[in-house]
């Protein structure tokens, strides 16, 4: 960005949902110098949210719309939009999957009970282990059985063991 000639103006505009792992050069004056911080979605702006990616698609007779973006928007705390709009994603899929991908079914309650728990996951372990690092004094994959269990999870997430002896 610097060192460039001529008279154009040029605007960079960048978006992440983690700015903690931004390398400090990157914000250093004349880069990115404005920050907007945009917090995460509450239950009512993810009703919203949820309202807008269930316009128009079939519910089942048995299934209520507002009651399933009221269960939906109570249970994904944490989550972006973008994660309700796979959230909902997912809920259709788990509907043609229980067709055999034979014809469209219309949606049902259990469609997103389903979705929410494989959406959920990632954000459940990132929390549990957020919250654990920063209210316990125990070292996270030290000798509890929380660290133990923790362990199993992460391992079993990433598909090789553990190294313990990096983490402090």
């Amino acid at each position: 960005m610097e060192g460039k000639g001529g008279s154009r103006i040029v605007v960079v505009v960048g978006a992440t949902n983690r700015l903690d792992l931004l390398d400090p050069a990157i914000l250093r004056a004349g880069r990115f110098g404005f920050q907007i911080f945009v917090p995460l979605p509450n239950e009512e702006d993810r009703k919203d949210i949820l309202g807008y990616y269930l316009k128009g698609v079939p519910f089942s007779s048995e299934t209520n719309l507002n009651e399933v973006v009221a269960m939906v928007a109570r249970e994904s705390e944490g989550f972006f939009g973008a994660d309700l709009k796979s959230l909902c994603q997912d809920a259709k899929i788990c509907a043609l999957c229980s067709s055999n991908f034979k014809a469209s079914v219309p949606l049902k309650m259990d469609y997103f009970v389903e979705a929410i728990t494989k959406v959920a996951s990632p954000h459940l372990i990132i929390r549990l282990i957020v919250d654990h690092i920063r209210y316990s004094a125990q070292p996270i994959l030290g000798c509890s059985p929380w660290g133990q269990s923790t362990r199993i999870l992460l391992t079993g997430l990433i598909g090789c063991p553990l190294d313990t002896k990096r983490v402090k």
